[in-house]
């Protein structure tokens, strides 16, 4: 409604909408003709929703953002939301009140979901400290990654780290930081791998497993002796079924969350713990290369606006669009990111329109 009432216009992004468009129409053609069979009408219609929804976004967020103050505010509230949200749904909450804390996710997000929400915004508010020099978002940061850590979620715990990594290779540059990124690597294998409660979490029979040789040389790891949580199973089980038959084109869209949702998965698992597979599976190899070109787009579009003539502020959101974008890439491999399109995947698109909305002249049209 906000985008038609105000006759926005989409060539402020026209590449990266291009790409959006020209994946949304093959997804669609190629889905038509799978309705009923592999997948249905009601499966495929969530799924393209989810879809449409980081695109309109963007071209939102590019054609509002056209003043400075917008910025500071947007971040503001982004970061004080998630705040508010980490004192309910995050690892003190788990660890402290779980009963609350289990309703409330109920109501609201899963415990993965938000923990890669953090992982992502974690990003942000260091981001914003450097920016800002308000130690409160340092502070913030700090409380996100010790949040992510509780709740005991690898992924998140490996995201938050990819963006910290990031955050601090841009900030600094390759020669200052590069003890820190050792550090930040030693300590993400020490939480992975060394910590008791991880470690449960972690391996199938932990007692049996050389953790320490692991954080040495991560060449180590036998995968038959990680607790996948079934992702492992599933991931084959989908791929023979789905994608395999159809390599180039998959089954449709929907086609995984109609047979997830059916009587004949048996699997304890009602999404698949992967938007690469599900990409795949539901779009093929094409669908795929698409989908991360959009974000590939996206990245490029944030490099050229930080190394570029842009204003300042279109740098912070250019810099937050980097970090988001390589943490997003790391979430997608083992977690449903396209299916928690609000609480994870959108923060990439909002910021690249942000971004472009702020270092685009507004009556000229943008190259990006």
């Amino acid at each position: 409604i906000v985008y038609w009432r105000n006759n926005f216009s989409y060539y402020r992004v026209k590449t990266i909408a291009k790409i959006y468009l020209i994946y949304l129409i093959y997804a669609i053609i190629i889905t038509i003709p799978l309705i009923g069979e592999t997948t249905s009408f009601e499966f495929s219609l969530r799924l393209i929703l989810k879809l449409i929804y980081p695109l309109l976004v963007l071209i939102v967020a590019a054609n509002m953002f056209r003043k400075n103050e917008y910025l500071d505010k947007t971040i503001s509230v982004t970061l004080t939301t998630t705040f508010i949200a980490s004192i309910f749904l995050g690892g003190f909450a788990q660890k402290y009140w779980p009963s609350i804390s289990w309703s409330i996710a109920n109501f609201m997000w899963p415990d993965a979901s938000f923990s890669d929400h953090s992982a992502i915004i974690t990003s942000l508010a260091l981001i914003w400290w450097g920016t800002t020099k308000k130690n409160r978002y340092l502070l913030l940061a700090i409380w996100l990654c010790a949040s992510t850590i509780l709740m005991v979620n690898r992924t998140g715990i490996a995201a938050t780290i990819i963006g910290i990594s990031f955050f601090a290779l841009l900030r600094y540059g390759i020669a200052r930081v590069l003890p820190l990124l050792v550090a930040l690597y030693l300590l993400g294998m020490s939480i992975l791998f060394l910590n008791p409660e991880m470690q449960r979490h972690m391996f199938n029979d932990p007692e049996k497993v050389e953790t320490s040789n692991i954080v040495r040389n991560p060449t180590d790891i036998d995968f038959d002796t990680i607790n996948s949580s079934g992702r492992f199973y599933i991931w084959q089980n989908l791929l023979d079924k789905f994608w395999r038959p159809n390599p180039l084109t998959g089954s449709g869209l929907g086609a995984v969350q109609k047979y997830l949702y059916s009587p004949q998965n048996l699997m304890n698992l009602n999404h698949p713990h992967s938007s690469y597979v599900k990409l795949l599976c539901d779009s093929g190899l094409i669908g795929l290369c698409l989908f991360v070109s959009i974000h590939l787009a996206c990245l490029l579009s944030a490099y050229r606006v930080l190394y570029g003539q842009a204003t300042d502020p279109a740098k912070v959101a250019a810099g937050f669009v980097i970090c988001a974008v390589l943490s997003l890439f790391f979430i997608m491999g083992f977690d449903s990111s396209i299916n928690f399109a609000t609480p994870v995947m959108q923060y990439s698109f909002i910021f690249t329109g942000i971004m472009i909305g702020l270092s685009e002249p507004a009556n000229e049209e943008s190259e990006i």
